[in-house]
């Protein structure tokens, strides 16, 4: 086996690892919609239960975090660092297949979409924006 073969099986690998986290986010609710959902479940609570109070002061310390959190605007670099590498890879993988005179044409349509994906998390990783304590985008636009 040649080096760039290795290369290119390795660059494959990090490749699958570095999207599965990518599209599990997608998925994610936001810290506001959280906080939404807990505050109809508190509606639907006796207002006189102990869980009601326990309830109130869990929502109350999450909107603390919330507004902590918005005083400052940051950056996730290893968001950014990730989606780069997602974006690179795929980059390399196709023009490895061009070299090759392989199929390279069919192999470098899903390694642009792969690469779409990377430059996406690239660009949302290094937007200087609010962020949660994990580092995930809070969105300022469901206040």
């Amino acid at each position: 086996m040649k080096t760039s073969d290795l290369v290119l099986i390795i660059g494959a690998i990090a490749t699958l690892l570095a999207v599965i986290p990518a599209f599990i986010n997608i998925f994610k609710g936001t810290y506001r919609k959280n906080v939404e959902s807990d505050l109809a479940i508190l509606s639907a609570l006796p207002s006189n239960s102990k869980i009601h109070k326990t309830l109130t002061e869990h929502i109350e310390k999450k909107i603390e975090k919330l507004i902590d959190s918005e005083s400052s605007l940051t950056r996730n670099y290893a968001e950014a660092i990730a989606g780069f590498a997602v974006f690179v890879f795929p980059a390399y993988g196709s023009y490895y297949f061009y070299q090759k005179n392989g199929g390279w044409i069919i192999i470098s349509v899903a390694l642009g979409f792969i690469a779409l994906a990377g430059n996406y998390g690239f660009f949302q990783g290094i937007k200087k924006t609010h962020r949660d304590e994990k580092g995930n985008i809070i969105d300022d636009k469901k206040t």
